[in-house]
C-alpha cells in the first residue's frame, strides 16, 4: 500500500479528534480558565479598582494573623475530615466487598442516598442532632453517660462529626470500586501460602486499594476545605475558614481584592497538599507494582 495515502487519513483523523476536543476546550477557557484569570488580576488591583497592579491585597492577607489562622485551621479540617472518613469508609468498604452480596448492594444504596439531599438540609439536620437539646445530649444523658449536655454548637467538634457524615459517600465509592479490582485469586494465594486475615489484609488488600483511597481522600480534602454551607451553619461565626473571609469580602464588605487573594490561597493551600499526597502516593504505588 501507497504510504502516502495513508497520510491524509491520518491527518484526518487528527482534525477529527482535534473537533471532538474543541468544545471542551472552549468550556475550560470559558469556565475555568477566564474567571481564574479574572480572580488573578482582581486581586492585584487596589480599592479603587484602577492603577496598576501590585501585591498590597496579597501582602495585607498574609501578614495579618487572622488570615493565617484561617488557613492552617481550613487545612486542619480537611486532613481532619480525611482521616476520619478513611477510618469509617475503609471497614465499610471491606465487608461490601468481601461480604455477602445483598449486604453490598445495601451498603452502596447507603452511601448513594445522601446525593439525593441537599447539602443544605443535611447540615441543618445536624443541628437538631448536636443541639443542646438535640439527640445525641438526650440519648447520653438518658444512659448517664453525661451529666449535662455537652456543647457541640457552634463547635469544630460538631462539624467534624457533620461533615464526616456528609462526605463519607466520597471516600466510600472510590475506595470500593479500587477493592473490586482486586483479583480474587490473589488474596486466595496468600492464604493458601500461609499468610494470616490481617497480614493478606496489610500486604495484599490494603497496598492494592492505594489507588482508590487517593482518590477518595483528593474528593473529601478539597470539598470538606470548601464546605461553606456546612463551616458556617454548623461552625458558626466563630469559627472562621476561608471559605467564610471569602464570603465576607465578597458580599459584606465589598472587598473584592482580599476575596480574591482568600480565593487564591485556598485553591494554591489545597492544591498543595492534594499535590504532596499525590505524589507521595505516586512514589508507593510504584514501589507496590515497580
Amino acid at each position: 500500500m501507497n504510504p502516502s495515502l495513508s497520510q491524509p487519513r491520518t491527518r484526518w483523523m487528527s482534525l477529527d479528534s482535534w473537533a471532538l476536543v474543541a468544545p471542551m476546550v472552549v468550556l475550560f477557557v470559558l469556565f475555568f480558565a477566564g474567571p481564574l484569570l479574572l480572580l488573578v488580576v482582581a486581586s492585584l488591583l487596589d480599592e479603587s479598582l484602577g492603577g496598576p497592579l501590585r501585591l498590597a491585597n496579597w501582602t495585607k492577607f498574609l501578614s495579618d494573623g487572622y488570615n493565617l489562622g484561617a488557613i492552617v485551621r481550613t487545612l486542619r479540617l480537611g486532613a481532619t475530615i480525611v482521616c476520619t472518613t478513611l477510618l469509617l469508609a475503609y471497614p465499610l468498604a471491606l465487608v461490601a466487598r468481601f461480604g455477602p452480596g445483598w449486604l453490598s448492594r445495601v451498603i452502596v444504596l447507603a452511601a448513594l442516598l445522601p446525593f439525593l439531599t441537599s447539602v443544605v438540609v443535611r447540615s441543618f439536620s445536624w443541628i437538631a442532632i448536636l443541639s443542646r437539646d438535640g439527640a445525641l445530649n438526650t440519648m447520653l444523658t438518658g444512659l448517664g453517660i453525661i451529666s449535662e449536655p455537652l456543647r457541640l454548637l457552634p463547635s469544630e467538634l460538631g462539624l467534624v462529626f457533620a461533615l464526616t457524615q456528609i462526605e463519607i459517600p466520597l471516600m466510600l465509592l472510590p475506595t470500593l470500586v479500587a477493592l473490586r479490582r482486586i483479583d480474587q485469586r490473589l488474596t486466595e494465594a496468600s492464604q493458601a501460602l500461609g499468610a494470616s486475615t490481617w497480614r493478606t489484609l496489610t500486604r495484599v488488600v490494603i497496598p492494592m486499594s492505594l489507588p482508590g483511597l487517593l482518590a477518595g481522600s483528593v474528593f473529601v480534602f478539597s470539598s470538606s476545605v470548601t464546605a461553606f454551607v456546612s463551616q458556617s451553619i454548623i461552625g458558626g461565626s466563630r469559627l472562621v475558614y476561608l471559605s467564610s473571609i471569602i464570603y465576607s469580602g465578597a458580599m459584606i464588605t465589598f472587598d473584592w481584592g482580599a476575596a480574591s487573594v482568600a480565593a487564591l490561597v485556598l485553591l494554591l493551600s489545597a492544591g498543595t497538599v492534594i499535590a504532596i499526597a499525590l505524589r507521595i502516593g505516586g512514589r508507593a504505588e510504584r514501589a507496590i507494582y515497580g
